[in-house]
């Protein structure tokens, strides 16, 4: 079963925040409950996390909330059954993760720790029968924390601006299950086909059993027919279908051929060999989001490219049903009605109904990409949402809750009856004390008038056919100037705004949009488009659902705000990520830099002229850091010789030569300026409410 053998699993974490302490102060931990899903086990783990003052984490097992508890565990507990109790303390890393050449992840924390479990059925023959121990390493990844609320500038914010929900690490391939005709990029975002061998596939590092997800996924070069994208069980995987197949434990899988449930980029879905005709063409530069939604079973499509010179935005519709890893179909999930006809995700995917059949053991589905082409590249884009969902005993317990209330409610009434002169307040002391404490919480919640309910990309054309992928936005000034200052903004975005859209995925707009600005979610800004100069409907076939930018689209004015913000032009502070302190970049490779007019490689992109292996760009003539669309880091500089461009700080493909190198900082710290970093997005827009703040006093608003 794979025990005794050393593997890497990987976990996502979701907590949740308990209402009756939302902020967490300076001198007192936070405890919360969470889930923690084992996608490789096809479970989630009910969990109580402290999260303490000095950035560390405690995590403590307690229950099994979905999938299996009494099989499946050997290879983690040398026992088929769940053991409660493991707990991993998990703090940050003293040493950084990644520097400014390579940092996919270094606006993330990175937090290590550790738990042991003694095996009590086992025995390890090599010393004689001694008990056996397994030790377990855990990795997490999250946002790093603000920095600037220490001294500087006196600058004091309200407690309850001490912590915004933060976006979670951008999806990545594994490096263990890829096909050999398949290599990674460094930061394991971009996978390219280097040959011919099959049809090559990649899987990703994250893996869902419950909940909504969406992912897209950006073609930077692709022949039609080539690229496979969708999902599929994870052969070898406690949770996968093959356990019991030839693979075993010590032996990697094949992956030369497309595996699960994908649509192809010739317009067609594609599973165990059969094809059906689904969607749209799509070519090099197009961006497709995958909808996986494990509730109801179905897997959906989503269209973001460019057909005949528009800018097309469209919802394809329902590409499989009933390939819920639970084993449900879509009927059986109480769907009502909302399934499209789709081809069935059993049977080889041929079209066809089926009674809901449960699964002893939940499976997980991973997300995908298949190539057969040399030179065909995918990348994972940053941009992804997922929701848990609701499991079956959250919804026993809030039926439960629900009948406790109405049961002292009933009680409550028939009291009013049998007495004349009763005591409102003594009857209401009834009701169970979390009712009148969510209550309250909830009424707090609409009062503050900072919350706006919306549908996203992710949410499907159905909103009663499972939960979707609706989020509850944030509109207060704060956390809106946070998730400005996270994209590079030079000011902040206020919700009501409207704003001229000229880029969008990693595309210069022939044809501009324009946008009003809702609110953030997970530290990220959302907007609607309102209006678009094309003539393919795109409004009304999802484009018109809400969504968020990303840095690659903030840059050189490809978002500009349309007449006065109501930010009120105040200016917010830019991040360091976006302009290092560094001695200079000094050109290493030995072919140059190749100095381009625009953040995207692209056709489009001009190639303006090559600055010389040797050469030392000074610091006053970096102006600007920043990562594009498909991931790469690239810095726009001024070149006497050239003009002002933009360099990578690697070569694209093959083994990624080192094309500049940073140089450390020659200022010995007197300047106080140089001394005020703005690590997080939180740092910038702590500054910038302040100063919006005097502004507003200054208008008399």
């Amino acid at each position: 079963y794979g025990f005794g053998r050393g593997r890497t699993c990987n976990v996502l974490l979701r907590l949740r925040r308990c209402p009756e302490r939302e902020v967490c102060t300076s001198d007192a931990d936070l405890d919360c409950i969470g889930v923690l899903e084992w996608p490789d086990f096809g479970a989630g783990i009910l969990v109580e996390c402290t999260l303490h003052t000095d950035g560390a984490i405690t995590i403590r097992e307690k229950s099994v909330l979905y999938g299996s508890k009494d099989s499946g565990w050997e290879a983690r507990f040398g026992q088929p059954s769940f053991v409660p109790g493991s707990v991993f303390v998990i703090s940050p890393t003293q040493a950084p993760t990644s520097t400014y050449q390579d940092d996919t992840n270094s606006a993330y924390d990175e937090l290590l720790g550790s738990d042991s479990f003694l095996v009590k059925s086992l025995r390890n023959r090599e010393d004689g029968g001694g008990r056996l121990r397994v030790t377990s390493e855990m990795r997490l990844f999250r946002s790093k924390r603000g920095s600037i609320t220490r001294q500087e500038g006196g600058i004091n914010i309200d407690s309850s601006f001490a912590s915004t929900s933060s976006p979670p690490p951008p999806i990545c391939f594994d490096s263990n299950f890829h096909a050999p005709s398949i290599s990674l990029s460094k930061d394991k975002r971009t996978v390219t086909c280097t040959t011919s061998d099959g049809r090559g596939t990649v899987f990703g590092n994250v893996g869902f059993t419950k909940g909504v997800h969406y992912w897209e996924v950006k073609l930077e070069k692709a022949e039609i027919g080539s690229v496979f994208i969708g999902v599929a069980e994870k052969p070898g995987s406690p949770s996968g279908s093959s356990q019991g197949s030839s693979y075993g434990f010590e032996s990697q899988p094949r992956l030369n051929r497309w595996l699960g449930w994908g649509f192809v980029n010739f317009r067609a879905t594609y599973t165990a060999g059969a094809e059906r005709v689904y969607g749209a063409h799509c070519h090099a530069g197009d961006t497709v989001g995958v909808l996986l939604d494990c509730d109801s079973g179905r897997i959906s499509y989503f269209f973001d490219g460019v057909l005949y010179g528009e800018h097309i935005l469209n919802d394809l519709g329902c590409a499989f049903e009933n390939v819920s890893p639970f084993g449900f179909n879509a009927d059986g999930c109480g769907s009502g009605g909302a399934g499209q006809g789709a081809p069935s995700g059993v049977d080889g995917g041929r079209s066809g109904r089926y009674p809901s059949n449960g699964a002893v053991r939940p499976r997980a589905l991973w997300p995908v990409i298949g190539l057969r082409h040399p030179g065909d590249r995918v990348t994972m884009s940053s941009k992804w949402m997922t929701s848990h969902g609701v499991d079956g005993i959250t919804v026993l317990r809030n039926a439960l809750a629900v009948d406790e209330v109405f049961c002292n409610y009933e009680g409550n009434r028939h009291a009013l009856y049998r007495t004349k002169h009763v005591d409102t307040a003594e009857s209401n002391a009834k009701l169970p004390k979390w009712f009148i404490e969510d209550s309250f919480f909830e009424y707090n919640r609409w009062k503050s008038d900072k919350w706006l309910r919306s549908s996203t990309r992710g949410s499907g054309p159905y909103k009663l056919s499972s939960y979707g992928l609706d989020v509850d936005l944030d509109t207060s000034p704060f956390a809106c100037a946070a998730a400005c200052a996270a994209i590079g903004l030079p000011t902040a975005f206020l919700p009501g705004d409207l704003v001229d859209v000229k880029r969008s995925a990693g595309r210069i707009l022939e044809l501009q949009e324009k946008a009003l600005v809702l609110g953030t979610y997970q530290g990220r800004l959302f907007y609607r488009l309102i209006s678009q100069k094309s003539e393919g409907g795109s409004l009304m076939e999802g484009g018109g659902r809400a969504w968020f930018w990303d840095e690659s689209e903030a840059v050189e004015g490809g978002l500009h705000i349309i007449g006065n913000g109501r930010g009120l032009s105040v200016e917010l502070p830019k991040l360091s990520r976006f302009k290092p302190v560094t001695g200079g970049l000094k050109i290493v490779y030995q072919g140059g830099a190749v100095v381009r007019s625009d953040l995207e490689i692209f056709d489009g992109s001009e190639n303006i002229g090559k600055i010389p292996h040797g050469i030392v760009i000074p610091p006053d003539n970096i102006i600007e850091r920043r990562l594009n669309s498909c991931g790469v880091v690239r810095y726009l500089v001024d070149y006497e010789p050239v003009g002002r461009g933009w360099i990578s700080s690697r070569i694209r493909g093959g083994k990624e030569e080192l094309i500049v190198d940073t140089l450390p900082s020659s200022s010995n710290g007197d300047d106080p300026l140089s001394q005020l970093l703005y690590a997080t997005p939180e740092d910038s827009a702590t500054v910038w409410y302040k100063n919006y703040l005097q502004a507003i006093r200054n208008n008399g608003c």
